[in-house]
């Protein structure tokens, strides 16, 4: 498909140290606050979120009579919102310094579903935020994209996602990867089922850290 080509062509820019384990992680609700940057995006708009599902369609409703909010026209509204509010979310508190602590044994890659368009805006955000690592943009399932970053080593490779469905698609070809679910904002952790395929499921960064320590240093004794 075309929009994985772009994907590729982004990671064959990149400079890999082959015997160095990989940490590839998604950035919305994982090193930033997607959920409450949208909110405050939708209340500009007389509208607000009702989450109870991990879906926006569905849970987008009018503010004054809670009407759901078109479903066709959910698309737009997440655009403008890119356009508008994508470069205010604020960072997840402890990911930049976690990361930090990660760096010196692992090198990172940030892999996000977002418009081309949006890279450059999004990796200068995340480094204004302390976390200057790599930006690539996907569209779709994550698991080809990450399995192709994968191969560039020779060294054991953490997923980290918010969204279970990305795991899944990583785990099915790539089943030593090591795929952990983190979601940020707790109502979405709370209802998000995480499937028995996934590895890890992690509560904060800390819970990050100590699995991928105990998972390296089992593979070094």
């Amino acid at each position: 498909m075309p929009h994985f080509q772009a994907t590729k062509d982004q990671i064959d820019r990149l400079n890999f140290q082959t015997h160095q384990p990989l940490l590839i992680t998604d950035a919305d609700e994982v090193l930033l606050h997607f959920v409450a940057g949208l909110e405050q995006f939708l209340h500009t708009k007389g509208l607000w979120l009702d989450l109870t599902s991990y879906h926006l369609a569905g849970n987008i409703k009018k503010r004054g009579n809670n009407e759901v909010f078109p479903h066709a026209e959910v698309g737009d509204l997440v655009a403008d919102f890119f356009d508008q509010g994508i470069n205010d979310l604020q960072p997840v508190i402890g990911a930049a310094d976690s990361l930090r602590h990660l760096s010196s044994h692992l090198q990172i890659v940030i892999l996000t579903n977002l418009p081309t368009e949006h890279q450059m805006s999004r990796q200068r955000q995340l480094t204004r935020h302390g976390m200057p690592y790599p930006v690539i943009v996907n569209a779709g399932e994550k698991g080809r994209a990450v399995k192709y970053l994968a191969d560039k080593v020779k060294a054991p490779t953490f997923f980290l996602d918010d969204a279970p469905q990305h795991l899944v698609s990583a785990k099915e070809l790539l089943s030593d990867c090591v795929c952990i679910h983190f979601a940020a904002d707790e109502r979405l952790a709370q209802f998000t089922d995480v499937p028995e395929i996934i590895d890890h499921k992690a509560r904060s960064w800390p819970d990050i850290i100590q699995m991928i320590t105990d998972h390296l240093d089992n593979k070094a004794s």
